[in-house]
């Protein structure tokens, strides 16, 4: 029971946290007006952030790889997903953001769940 409560207590963690660099990074880049190079830009800072997240996640709860890919990364998805509505036009730009996002966390995942040390459970 106390591993089924910690890891559900893990995954909505991931959730509020993950809200963070969704705001300040993906959306932002989306949303403010500027060059096409700026915008990608910020891609080289996507890509860190979800994977350092990543890995904490995936070292201190150990989820399922997708479970805490989507988990980590639902506030960035949304936030794309409803942009892309305003502004169709960039769909390629908010596609490469939301690719490198789950990229990111899914990879920061899986090397946490790698390196991590193996817990034994509380008796």
């Amino acid at each position: 029971m106390q591993n089924s409560f910690g890891r559900t207590f893990g995954y909505v963690t991931a959730v509020l946290i993950g809200v963070f660099p969704a705001l300040f990074l993906d959306f932002v880049a989306l949303y403010a007006d500027g060059s096409l190079q700026d915008k990608l830009s910020i891609l080289y800072l996507v890509l860190p952030a979800y994977l350092i997240l990543g890995f904490l996640f995936g070292w201190l709860v150990k989820p399922h790889l997708w479970n805490g890919t989507l988990a980590l990364c639902s506030a960035a998805i949304v936030l794309v997903v409803l942009y892309t509505f305003k502004e169709a036009q960039q769909i390629v730009l908010h596609a490469a953001f939301l690719a490198v996002t789950l990229i990111g966390a899914l990879a920061g995942i899986y090397l946490g769940n790698r390196i991590g040390k193996k817990r034994t459970p509380a008796a």
